[in-house]
Formats: structure tokens, sequence, C-alpha cells
């Protein structure tokens, strides 16, 4: 389609007159009175076209004039002859139908072409033509009566609130939850303006609200979209076509690409900016290499915690019973998805917005909250400040299950072992009078391991805890009785790694009081005394055997394979038995679980024997 000509004086008059849906302010007494006093609008109304539908289920485009504080939508019938000028009529678009264009001009009696006939906006008819569409994955925004007088973000961020207690239940000591789950619904509408955004983790046992949880927020989200599960298409598609709000349950049921799919939106998808590399079927055979931008709002909802950088993106929610009853039918909200398209429109381009902003940041920086806890709270206290409520005591939960949190991960329990073992190292050597020497003092692996799989209460491979060494960057070196951390910075290494991680540097207590049972062989020396110790030529080289071949079908016949050891006898095998049968050989502990629950719901040759146990299907 070419350029179409600039609107005339002519056109505008053949046209409707703009739509009142309270958007507009209409009033012709041409004074300069503030007539709404109480809404949080600064004067224009101002948002890209927007996808909507109305009572009588017709789709339509919203979209801003020129004009401020004034809007007009565009039902896909009002066409304009690009020969002639003259306006054509033909049906309105509804879901699931076509968008009709004219087929003859009743001007010209000539097959056009034609463009969208819209008033005076900075937008092209192009560009609010492509924002209908018939099938949409998301349910638009109702547009009716809506009285806007009164909508201000404090009103709204009360109806959310009520809507979320009413249909999802926190419980008694968790209310700051309510508080929470409104500012990252309310969020979600002004995505555009934001540098980072936030994610949902949702964990739970069955029957605990999880998939009512997502539901409830779905429904007002900006484009909120719940799915029970999805493809690699989809996920990319849904983002980069119609900027979905992605909400998914049982994440744990994925297969491995989608998953790794949705692992890497939700990692390169919080902060604006970061890509995730795309290669897709070109048009003629081949493919077309490219970056997609997966900067969105995401929550997903699973019984098995994922890996720890997925987790520290997102704000964890761990779903209880409710102590209360709850609605069976979860009732949708078009009135509220209305008052929030109409804040979106007299905000996102606002200073009002900008100024919540940094208003939100200096919040953060008066209360020390910095690094990803930081990018994570700022565009929900941004929301705060627009409703001018108080969220403190959420802000305060959210920074102690931060610390929490990072006292919790691999990286952090390793590092307490780590740093037990150096203390009661260097406990032994004031005894036998040789004073510190952090230099050249030798940590053993496999003590290190043993006191890991104490603190995480399960049993890894060496070359588990070689790779989060690895990770850590702590160097090491072997000798023929096993692999040691020997590291010339270990001190300061460990001190830093420590206070990133909230991680206590003193030992835990009774490690250096009592002698205990490690392994101190006369040949494996405390301190490096110079001799029989190699470096390794490798740092990617793996502590132990290297890893197995962790792709699903690996997985399942290592589960097999255990299965049939575990049950010689014809009783059954204990699910932590099986799994750490299989974790022994390099795979992965959290998708071998997440493996094993498939193979058992799927009976893909394997079934519950009880409520620990499993045989042969």
């Amino acid at each position: 389609m070419t350029d179409p000509p600039s609107p005339t004086d002519s056109d505008n008059k053949s046209r409707t007159e703009p739509y009142d849906y309270g958007f507009n302010d209409n009033d012709n007494d041409n004074d300069n009175d503030n007539d709404n006093e109480d809404s949080d609008v600064d004067g224009d109304l101002d948002a890209p076209p927007e996808l909507i539908t109305n009572a009588d289920d017709e789709l339509g485009v919203l979209y801003p004039l020129d004009q401020p504080a004034d809007t007009d939508v565009w039902w896909g019938d009002e066409w304009e002859c690009q020969r002639c000028g003259t306006p054509n009529t033909t049906v309105r678009a509804r879901r699931g139908s076509e968008i009709q264009e004219p087929h003859t001009c009743v001007g010209c009696e000539r097959e056009g072409p034609f463009f969208p006939n819209i008033g005076e906006t900075n937008y092209t008819p192009d560009e609010i033509a492509a924002e209908l569409s018939v099938d949409p994955v998301f349910q638009p925004p109702t547009l009716a009566t809506a009285e806007t007088d009164d909508i201000t973000f404090q009103s709204v961020w009360n109806e959310i609130r009520d809507y979320i207690h009413t249909n999802w239940a926190a419980g008694d000591d968790r209310q700051w939850l309510y508080d929470m789950l409104t500012a990252y619904a309310m969020s979600t509408w002004f995505r555009d303006r934001e540098m980072f955004v936030p994610h949902l983790l949702v964990t739970g046992k069955h029957e605990t609200g999880k998939t009512r949880l997502l539901n409830t927020l779905r429904n007002v989200s900006y484009r909120g979209v719940h799915v029970a599960s999805l493809t690699p298409a989809y996920v990319y598609r849904g983002i980069s076509e119609f900027d979905i709000t992605l909400f998914l349950s049982e994440y744990h049921d994925l297969g491995d690409d989608a998953q790794q799919e949705v692992d890497a939106v939700i990692k390169a998808g919080q902060k604006r900016g970061e890509f995730v590399g795309r290669a897709t079927e070109a048009t003629g055979g081949g493919y077309e290499i490219g970056n997609f931008d997966p900067f969105t709002h995401v929550g997903i909802s699973t019984q098995f915690p994922p890996r720890d950088d997925i987790i520290s993106r997102c704000f964890q929610i761990t779903t209880q019973p409710a102590n209360r009853r709850m609605p069976r039918r979860l009732e949708d909200a078009p009135e509220i998805r209305e008052k929030m398209l109409y804040l979106r429109y007299s905000t996102l381009n606002s200073e009002r917005l900008g100024a919540a902003q940094a208003a939100a940041e200096a919040q953060l920086d008066e209360d020390g909250v910095f690094n990803r806890l930081s990018e994570k709270l700022w565009c929900l206290l941004t929301i705060t400040q627009l409703a001018d409520v108080d969220v403190s005591e959420f802000v305060t939960a959210a920074v102690e299950r931060e610390k929490e949190r990072e006292a919790e991960t691999e990286e952090a329990l390793f590092l307490r072992a780590v740093i037990d073992e150096t203390f009661e190292k260097l406990a032994s050597t004031r005894k036998t009078g040789e004073g510190e020497n952090w230099e050249n003092i030798l940590l053993k692996l496999t003590n290190i391991k043993e006191r890991f799989d104490r603190l995480t209460d399960r049993e890894v491979t060496p070359a588990y805890v070689g790779h989060i060494r690895n990770r850590l960057d702590l160097n090491r070196v072997r000798r023929a009785e096993g692999t040691y951390i020997r590291d010339p910075e270990l001190k300061p290494k460990l001190k830093k790694l420590a206070e990133n991680n909230g991680v206590d540097w003193s030992p835990t207590p009774g490690v250096t009081d009592t002698d205990t049972d490690t392994d101190t062989d006369d040949e494996a020396v405390d301190t490096f005394n110079g001799t029989d110790l190699t470096d390794s030529d490798s740092e990617a080289e793996a502590d132990s055997a290297d890893l197995a071949d962790d792709s699903q079908s690996a997985r399942r016949d290592a589960i097999r394979q255990a299965l049939m050891l575990n049950c010689t006898d014809g009783s059954p095998a204990k699910i932590d038995d099986l799994v750490a049968d299989v974790i022994a050989s390099g795979f992965d502990e959290i998708k071998v679980r997440n493996e094993l629950e498939r193979m058992i719901r799927n009976g893909r040759g394997i079934q519950k024997a009880g409520e620990r146990e499993v045989e042969p299907l």
C-alpha cells in the first residue's frame, strides 16, 4: 500500500465525530475550568494505538488524536479511496471474521485502492490498521461508557487490590502480598516506559491456588494471557507481535525445548535492551538469523523450583490452602481493564510518570536497596508513587526474602561449605603452631562436597560441585589422591563472594571447636609445600568424570536403567534413591526429578507405588 495523502478539511468533515467513551473532553463551554479535578490526567491522552472491543463484541483500534485529551476508534469499517478521496463504509470487524475493505468505490466506481479513514493523528493508517486483529490471543479492553472524572490511580489501585483479595487467599500473615500483586498488575500497563520489569514465580502443592492466582492477575494485566503449555514459537510470536503479559502454569511439565525458551525470556526479558538470538525459516528456504526482544512481564507456576538464575529474577510466592471460602467461579474484570486503559492513555507519555519513576528510584536509594532487587522493585514502586499508597511492609518483606534467597542459592551453600572447611583447616594449623597460611591452604573438594550434601540434604556428584567452584572462580589443583581448592587470593575472594551472596563470613558454630573426621591424610597436607601438585590445564575441565549427556532421552534411559536396578527383587524403588542413582552419573537433579514426574504422569514405563515410591509400569 502506498503512503496515503494527508487528510483535507473536506475529508475530516466526511468522517463521523470522535467516539466519546468518557475518554474525550467534549464540553463546549470553552472555558478554562478544570472539569476533572479528581482525575489523574495531565491534559493529553497519548499512547500507542490499542486493540479494543465493545459490548457488541465488535473489534476496533483506539488511537489518540492531535487534539489534546481526545481519542477516536477505527472499527475497520471506514475507508477512503486513494484515487478520488471518497469515504466508503463496510461492516465492522468482529472476532473470527475478516476485515472487509470496500470492493468498489462509491465515488469513482473503481476498485480502490483504499486506506483506513482516520482522524488527524501522529500515527499512520497502516500503523493503526496493523493493530486490528480479528483473532487476538488476549482479551482486549472493553470500551463502554465509563465516567473518567473519578478515575484515579488510587481508586483503581483499590479496585484491583479488592479483586485480587476476593479471588485469591494470601493468608492472614501475608497481607502485604496483595500490595505487591496489585503493583505488579498495574505496572504491566506502563511497560513501554520501564527499564526493568519483575517476574513472578508461584510455587506450592496441588490445589493451593497457583493457577487461580495467575488467572486473577491475567484479568487485570495489560494484554494478559494465561496458558498451561506452549511452544517456542508461541513464546516469541506472542511477545513480539502482541506484546503479551505471559502467565504460564505447570512450568515443570514443559519439554526441554519449551522450558529453555521460557528461561531465556525470563533471563533476558527483565532488562530492556537485552536480546535472544533466533533463527527462523526464511521465505524460499533456509534460515534467517535475528535478535528477539523478550522484554515483558512473565509469571510462572511450578511444583518444583527452577534454577537459581531464574529464581533470582522473580518475586517468589509460595501458595497455601485458602483460609476462607473462595468464589467457585472467577469473574472477569472488563471494567478494571477499561479504567487501566484510560490511565495508560492519560499517563504513559506524561511528565507525571517520569516524576514517579524518579521518586521511586530515590526511595530505593534511601532504603539502601540496590542490585537486582532494586531492578525488580523499581517499576512497582513507581506505581505506588502514582497511587500514593504506603507499601513499606511489602518492601521490608521483599528485602528480607532476598536475603533468605541469597543464603539459599547453590553458590551460597557451596561458599558456606568452603568457609567452614577453611576455618576448620586454619584451626588445625593453629593447634600445630603453624599459624594461618591463607595463600597455601589446601581444601579437599570431596570434603567440601560432603558439607554441601549435608547443607542441601541431597547427594550430588563431584562434577556438580566442580561446576559451582568454577562459576565462583576458585582456583584448583590436582594430585593423585584428589582435587583441591588452592587459590593464592583465597581470603579476599571468599570475603567478596560471601558479601555478594549473603553468606556470613564467620564459621558455623561448632566447626572450629571440636575435632572432626574430615580427610587429612598424611600425604594430603593442609598447606601447599611446593611438591607433588599440578595445576589443571583447563578450567573448563570437570573436577571428576565428564557430565553425562543431559538430553531428555538420555535422562529417561538413565531413569529406566536405575529403576530396573532398584527393583530387581520385585519391590518398589524409593524415589530419592532412584534420583540419587541417576544424578550420580552426572545428570542435573532438578531435570531428573521433573522428567521422572512427567514419565509417571504420562505412563512412560513407570508408575507410583506409594507416596515416595515407584515401580515399573
